[in-house]
Order: structure tokens, then C-alpha cells, then sequence
């Protein structure tokens, strides 16, 4: 059966339970959320059992390690190994994978079907994707002057505000002893936005931090001062922790 019916009778399934939803009386609207909530992952299951393996998901390019030797650093995210996770992936959800994120080349990067290779998603296909307790979503290209380059950024925090970052590595060339000829490190960069409504706001120093939550720069002062806090010496977590403080001040 080709894999464009499926799709169809797998979205039919979707429309299907959502339709049911929309119909419900009210006094039955909270029950019939369950039920729908239960008949969407019913069907979303019973997707992923039809299509195994699923072409849907092995088809991006084959991903080859780097070949080069690096002198120091690798180019993934944390401690460079596969870790179990999930991508929301052309719209279709997927659990249980196991993956590794390139920092370099920007990729979320997945085993095939049979764990004989490594396969590179197609970015552009990437709405979100998690690596355990990480989560990571895709900034697209976008009229809005203070949004941050297209690409994935890891969700800090998420309330009214949102803190994002952004981490990038690149494979350096070093030519300073020709014996050795060329030999590689990597470099490491990470930058912090705070979104409020539409506007993203870079924050990586304590003036930014406070540019950014200007209508309450004077609260925000005593309680980095009174909660121990530094940008400086421990900049994420006194992000998270003023991102949290400023989403509670303003409910």
C-alpha cells in the first residue's frame, strides 16, 4: 500500500476524533477531551505500528561521522552521546528514538531502522525535538526585527516569557606548528534570549537582563541581590531563576 494512503487514513483517524470533540455538549466537554486526547494517541499508535519501519521518519541523509581528528572538543551537544528522546517530525510525532544533536552543522541526527548507520532529519521538517529532559524548538525565518536567526534553540523556561539558548560550535583550523600540519579544535558559544509577547531580547549580561525587564528593573535587582544571585559567575541559572520571578510578579 502506498505510503500517501496511509498518511490520508492516518490524518482521517485525526480528523475524525477532533470532529467528535467539536460536537460534544458542554456539560461533557472536559469527558470528551479525555476521549479524544486517548483516541488521538490510538491513532497515533496505530500509525507508527502500520508504517514500521517507517519511511516517514528514515529518510533524511545518511550522516557521516567527522573524519578529521580534533585536537580537543567534540562537535555535539552535552556529552556527545546518543540519548533517548522524540521529534515532532513533518508533523508526525516520534518517541522512544534515540538521538544525537550536531551543534555544527545544526542537526538532529537519529540511527535507521536497523542501527546500521546514522541519518541526518531534514532540518526544515524539525518542528521540536527533546533529548531526555531538553527540549529544543526550530526558529524559522521571520519578518520580526528581533527575532534570533533561523535555527534550533533550547527552551529554557516557558510561561508568559520564555528564555531560549542558543549553543554553536564550530571546527577551528590550526596552523601554528606546520610539523603537525593542520589540526582542528572546536569553539563553544552560547547566547540567552528572553521573548516577551513578539519581542526577543538578548540577555547575556546583567545590563541586557535588565534592558529586557525594564518595567520591573528595581524588583529585579533586590531579588538577584537577595536571592544570592549572578549573572556572571552562574548566568543560567540566575536566568531561569529571573525568568520564573518575572512571570510570577506579572500574573
Amino acid at each position: 500500500m502506498p505510503f500517501p494512503f496511509k498518511t490520508c487514513c492516518f490524518f482521517l483517524l485525526l480528523y475524525l476524533t477532533r470532529s467528535l470533540n467539536i460536537q460534544a455538549q458542554p456539560a461533557e466537554k472536559e469527558k470528551d477531551s479525555l476521549i479524544t486526547a486517548a483516541s488521538y494517541a490510538g491513532a497515533l499508535q496505530l500509525y507508527h505500528t502500520y508504517l514500521t519501519p517507517e519511511t516517514g521518519l528514515f529518510r533524511g541523509p545518511r550522516y557521516l561521522e567527522y573524519v578529521h581528528i580534533l585536537r580537543e572538543g567534540h562537535p555535539y551537544f552535552d556529552d556527545g552521546r546518543m540519548r533517548e528522546g522524540t521529534v515532532l517530525y513533518d508533523g508526525i510525532l516520534y518517541e522512544h528514538l534515540t538521538l544525537l544533536y550536531d551543534l555544527v552543522k545544526g542537526w538532529a541526527v537519529i540511527n535507521d531502522a536497523f542501527n546500521n548507520y546514522k541519518i541526518a532529519l531534514i532540518g526544515e521538517q524539525v518542528d521540536r525535538f527533546t533529548i531526555e529532559q531538553h527540549v529544543f524548538i526550530r526558529l524559522r525565518d521571520s519578518l520580526n526585527p528581533s527575532q534570533p536567526r533561523n535555527g534550533f534553540y533550547e527552551q529554557l523556561y516557558k510561561g508568559k516569557v520564555s528564555l531560549l539558548k542558543k549553543e554553536k560550535k564550530v571546527v577551528e583550523d590550526d596552523l601554528s606548528n606546520p610539523p603537525l600540519g593542520v589540526q582542528h579544535y572546536i569553539t563553544h558559544t552560547v547566547s540567552y534570549y528572553l521573548k516577551k509577547g513578539n519581542t526577543y531580547y538578548p540577555v547575556n549580561n546583567k545590563a541586557s537582563l535588565s534592558f529586557a525587564m525594564k518595567d520591573k528593573s528595581k524588583e529585579l535587582r533586590k531579588f538577584i541581590r537577595k536571592s544570592g544571585l549572578s549573572v556572571r559567575k552562574d548566568k543560567e541559572n540566575t536566568l531561569l531563576k529571573a525568568a520564573a520571578w518575572y512571570d510570577g510578579f506579572n500574573q
